[in-house]
């Protein structure tokens, strides 16, 4: 019938082969044929419209298909309905392989083609399939229009305004936005709400149209969800989200509504999380105007502060609506007050009494979530929309900014690193850790973010707390030198000052962790998440080599590299003899290849393979040093004696660890020559 699916990841974990250079340019020339692209009735109808012999015998072979009807398996045999449907294919096949079903059309312009014309007529129900496909495509590329004008933010082409109008009006009826449709019944609603909220986007709309589209976005706003609906559900076509569209791209015009900042907040309580309430966030947080910003940012964490989920046989949870409602018209009434602080945090501990799960009696008191609690786990994924740049920029939430901070990290600390101590087997924090990774993750960020408009002694006491020995708040300073050096040095066109002197801090961090104590279990090996990530990012190796949108250390431009080597001499010096170290520094000495600076490779490698002794046998380590060095020397030839006496250090102890290559590069006639001082 057609060609199998390929090249589908089914479940998203990208497992299918990945191929490079000659290799996928071939299967990219193999999937592009013709024949790919081409069912079997395609090529039926040009072989029984040729002028061959074996065209008689093809027509009756095609004749006999209701006579032979291909079962896939027995039981289709005994059942009618299936017999019915293969035989209904098999008379619609048939018809193919005739030629007196073929006939000439002319078209102005263009050559005479040959199309088909089947002699039977279609039945009822086959002519309200072919209205309803012509439907159907008609509403897929007006929705298809209207999506590429929201994401534009204008009237694109490709659909006129004024027809996409007309099918949006043919399809609205009362009542079609009471609540939301199935899947296989939303397309009238998605036709119409998207066209509506893409209409607004023209400034040349007629005041009727205007009015219209207008209504239609009031009868989004308050159309119900069925009763079954989860709140994680992903529905990118979900009116909702066209409203907030609609309601972001008034806020851009040159005199927007009143109401729309009020609405747009509303949105941040509906029901579908993903869709709709994030997408009413990120308006809001993108806003122009940045006090409405600021209210935003302070509404996102008045929402994470809930009542605590507790256990009940009944299965009831505890109802937040009116604690978020509250929150929400706080945040509107907040619109016309001067910048306010950030709400105050519910302590991240407290010690109480708990019952029992299948008793009726209580435990002894032990520490969990307050009454409300913070609910970070729903915060993190807001943190990294926060528009901090824009408040630091603003005298007036600049001081706010940097106390909310304060909280932020006071609170975090406090929840992965309490001051009660556990009893033996108590694994309460880092339990309750386990929810907090998308928050780490968002609040190292967010501190990386807001370094450059701070002073160096503030964003270090803002680190002091995660700069311990625990794998948990580790975590957030991972986050904050990875997102430090991507954001501010490799992508920056110039690196904020105090930038460095933050990473030689983490650095110094780093240099203390337990996994570098010299004679301690598995030293040198860098195991959990965090620390295989800090110090690949301190390497300045923690993207891949092409990096499009990369300004320095990539795409082949290593001519700033001088930038990084305090930070790099430091762990390379200090940390080298571990060879998951090593291997990351020698990826940047490939990637950099000539560009890495020779001097600075001498003294940063040569007091390590001093001391590597079998930490790196049956590795590739030694054989890497020794190609780093052959092509250094070479690109730098002639080369002054002093650092050629240094590489030769380098290369002897090589040699000892067993190195072949090095003992052919010392005779080589870059070092041929040299002399013990």
């Amino acid at each position: 019938m057609q060609e199998e699916t390929r090249g589908i990841d089914l479940l998203g974990l990208g497992l299918q082969p990945r191929l490079h250079g000659d290799r996928a340019a071939a299967k990219a020339y193999l999937d592009s044929r013709q024949c790919r692209k081409r069912e079997i009735r395609q090529l039926a109808m040009r072989f029984a419209t040729a002028d061959s012999d074996l065209r008689e015998q093809f027509a009756a072979l095609l004749a006999r298909f209701p006579d032979d009807l291909p079962y896939t398996t027995e039981g289709q045999r005994a059942d009618e309905r299936a017999k019915d449907y293969l035989r209904e294919n098999a008379r619609r096949w048939a018809e193919l392989g005739d030629i007196g079903n073929y006939g000439r059309i002319e078209v102005e312009g263009e050559p005479a083609g040959i199309a088909f014309r089947s002699p039977t007529p279609r039945t009822e129900q086959e002519e309200r399939q072919v209205e309803a496909n012509a439907a159907y495509f008609e509403e897929s590329g007006v929705i298809g229009w209207a999506t590429r004008c929201l994401q534009a933010g204008t009237i694109v082409g490709g659909v006129s305004l004024g027809d996409a109008i007309r099918v949006a009006k043919d399809r609205d009826y009362v009542g079609m936005f009471d609540e939301r449709r199935d899947p296989e019944h939303q397309s009238p609603q998605t036709v119409v709400s998207a066209v509506a909220a893409a209409a607004l986007l023209s400034e040349d709309l007629s005041t009727s149209d205007r009015e219209w589209a207008w209504m239609v976005m009031a009868r989004v706003e308050v159309m119900q969800e069925p009763a079954d609906a989860w709140p994680g559900s992903r529905i990118p076509w979900h009116p909702a989200s066209h409203l907030v569209a609609a309601l972001a791209g008034d806020r851009r015009a040159v005199i927007p509504r009143a109401d729309s900042v009020a609405r747009l907040l509303r949105l941040t309580l509906h029901p579908l999380e993903e869709d709709v309430a994030q997408k009413a966030f990120a308006a809001l947080l993108a806003d122009p105007e940045p006090h409405v910003k600021w209210v935003t940012g302070r509404l996102a964490v008045a929402l994470s502060i809930l009542p605590r989920p507790y256990w009940r046989l009944d299965g009831a949870e505890p109802d937040s609506s009116a604690a978020r409602e509250r929150a929400v018209s706080e945040a509107i009434d907040g619109l016309s007050v001067p910048a306010l602080p950030w709400p105050e945090l519910p302590v991240p501990w407290k010690k109480e009494a708990r019952p029992r799960r299948y008793a009726g009696d209580w435990d002894e008191e032990q520490w969990a979530d307050p009454d409300p609690y913070f609910d970070a786990a729903a915060a993190g994924k807001l943190l990294p929309m926060f528009p901090v740049e824009s408040w630091c920029r603003c005298s007036a939430h600049m001081p706010l900014l940097q106390e909310g901070l304060n909280r932020l990290v006071a609170w975090t600390a406090a929840k992965l690193l309490p001051d009660w101590e556990a009893a033996p087997g108590d694994d309460t924090a880092h339990r309750a850790a386990t929810f907090l990774i998308e928050w780490n993750h968002g609040l190292g960020s967010l501190l990386s973010r807001t370094a450059p408009f701070l002073e160096v002694g503030v964003v270090r006491k803002l680190l002091n707390p995660f700069a311990v020995d625990n794998e948990d708040s580790f975590s957030v300073l991972a986050e904050f030198v990875e997102d430090a050096v991507v954001r501010h040095v490799i992508d920056a066109p110039t690196v904020p000052n105090g930038t460095l002197t933050l990473l030689e801090y983490c650095t110094d961090r780093v240099l203390r962790h337990p996994a570098f104590r010299r004679g301690g279990y598995r030293a040198g090996e860098l195991y959990g998440w965090s620390l295989p990530k800090v110090v690949r990012a301190l390497l300045f190796v923690p993207l891949d080599e092409k990096a499009p949108g990369s300004v320095r250390f990539a795409n082949g431009d290593w001519s700033e590299l001088s930038i990084a080597m305090p930070v790099v001499s430091k762990v390379v010096t200090e940390l080298g003899w571990s060879r998951d170290v090593m291997d990351w520094f020698l990826q940047l000495c490939e990637r950099a290849d000539t560009a890495y600076p020779i001097e600075p490779f001498a003294d940063q490698v040569l007091p390590v393979v001093a001391s590597a002794n079998d930490r790196w046998s049956g590795t590739t380590i030694p054989a890497r040093i020794a190609a780093t060095v052959q092509r250094l020397a070479d690109a730098n030839f002639p080369i002054d004696a002093a650092l050629a006496r240094r590489l030769l250090v380098i290369l002897d102890a090589l040699v000892e660890l067993g190195d072949r290559r090095s003992v052919a590069l010392e005779r080589s006639p870059t070092f041929r020559e040299i002399r013990e001082a």
